[in-house]
């Protein structure tokens, strides 16, 4: 006796929308752990004045997302910077490092 062979077949458009359907969920996980990144960064700001680390992840993330000049290229053009008064050089050095995060 001689046993059926069962087979299953995929739509090639579906198998593509689930694969894209994967590789943005893992997109999205990524982005979520550069968020946290972000966010301890500004922690070890303000705990600990770390500002070395929070350089770092900003140099790493503008690389990995060259969106972010584009953006704030683009913000810089519909308004002016913010001017800071009375604020000492070490509170000046750890707003600057937390606001480009």
């Amino acid at each position: 006796m001689r046993k059926a062979i069962n087979m299953i077949y995929f739509h090639e458009e579906l198998v593509a929308k689930a694969t894209e359907t994967i590789k943005d969920a893992a997109d999205l996980a990524d982005i979520r752990t550069d968020l946290q990144k972000i966010i301890d960064a500004q922690h070890g700001i303000q705990q600990f004045g770390d500002t070395i680390t929070a350089h770092q992840l900003n140099a790493k993330l503008r690389k990995k997302y060259p969106i972010i000049d584009e953006m704030l290229a683009f913000a810089n053009t519909i308004c002016s910077p913010v001017q800071q008064s009375n604020v000492s050089a070490n509170q000046t050095e750890i707003a600057q490092a937390t606001s480009v995060l």
